[in-house]
């Protein structure tokens, strides 16, 4: 990545390279979710789920992690509320921004997703919602009993850069006031490091079948959820989730197949654009020739500072290729 002359204005648009999930409708599962599910564990605790519908699966699901893990998913379901500031002060506050705009697109783009995601969405807020209503004390006064598929969706938008990683490259390309610095912040890369996954043909195994092996290079404690969740005719899926939601699956198998993911060494998974600004009409940026204009949207977040509730209020810029993050 080169620098960018400094005659030349331009606008520096990030795009965060992720899954883009989104949710559909957010009306209230039935109340009687629970009469609709059965679990088993083994010995070792790994939760069986049959489940009468994708709704009823994702009630299980939400339920079970918050019998498991606590407060890990209602916090994770709260963060998507950008509220966090509220609680945590003033360093929570660009945490809430991000979150703000990331939300602001799961709710926008909530109708594309299939009716099957909604529901196991759906399904997933109504049980850690029954979880956190049934057992107050076991989390913190912040937590709400109200999440909705909307905050479950959010969870899975994409993640965008984080303020830290933007500045790095603003000052790679002495944008900003700063020590000039790579990109990956100087520090040596173990070509070695990341992750692996083997694939091996009937023809090369001595029982004849396929096998998948997976490597991940993560912790026992990388926030795995280890489940079997079934819905007849529908989905038969063993493997491990991520704590936190209902589609962070990582790996597993079915009847049919299974698949591994692996991880990346650099984190680098995201894509910096310079657009030229129209110098004949602010706020717009030209492409292809045209001029297009640049979308505003003012947000405000609430923090914490003492004893007092503040607010900060901000413009945010954007254009359809992701936020501007240097004009």
């Amino acid at each position: 990545m080169g620098v960018i002359p400094a005659p030349i204005r331009r606008f520096l648009v990030a795009i965060a390279c992720a899954i883009a999930v989104t949710p559909i409708s957010t009306s209230q599962p039935a109340p009687e979710l629970w009469r609709e599910v059965e679990i088993i564990r083994t010995a070792h605790g790994v939760p069986h789920v049959r489940a009468a519908n994708l709704r009823a699966a994702g009630y299980a699901l939400g339920w079970l992690q918050c019998e498991d893990y606590g407060g890990v998913t209602p916090e994770r379901l709260w963060a998507t509320l950008g509220q966090t500031a509220r609680v945590h002060g003033r360093p929570a506050v660009e945490a809430d921004f991000l979150a703000l705009r990331e939300r602001a697109r799961a709710i926008e783009t909530y109708h594309l997703l299939e009716p099957q995601t909604r529901d196991l969405y759906d399904g997933f807020a109504a049980g850690v919602n029954r979880y956190v209503a049934l057992h107050p004390d076991e989390f913190a006064p912040h937590i709400p009993s109200n999440f909705t598929g909307y905050d479950v969706a959010a969870l899975h938008i994409g993640n965008a850069p984080p303020a830290g990683r933007i500045r790095r490259v603003l000052q790679h390309l002495n944008l900003v006031e700063g020590d000039p610095v790579t990109v990956h912040d100087g520090l040596p890369r173990d070509p070695e490091e990341g992750s692996n996954a083997w694939a091996f043909a009937p023809s090369r195994t001595r029982s004849g079948n396929a096998i998948l092996l997976r490597n991940p290079h993560l912790a026992w404690t990388a926030g795995y959820y280890e489940a079997h969740v079934t819905v007849p005719g529908v989905l038969d899926f063993y493997g491990d989730f991520r704590i936190g939601g209902p589609l962070g699956v990582v790996g597993g198998f079915n009847r049919h197949l299974g698949w591994a993911t692996t991880n990346s060494n650099t984190g680098d998974r995201t894509e910096i654009y310079a657009l030229p600004a129209d110098p004949e009409q602010p706020d717009h940026y030209r492409i292809d020739g045209a001029s297009i204009p640049l979308t505003k949207v003012t947000r405000t977040v609430e923090y914490l500072e003492g004893e007092a509730m503040l607010t900060e209020t901000r413009d945010v810029w954007s254009t359809p290729l992701g936020p501007v993050i240097h004009r």
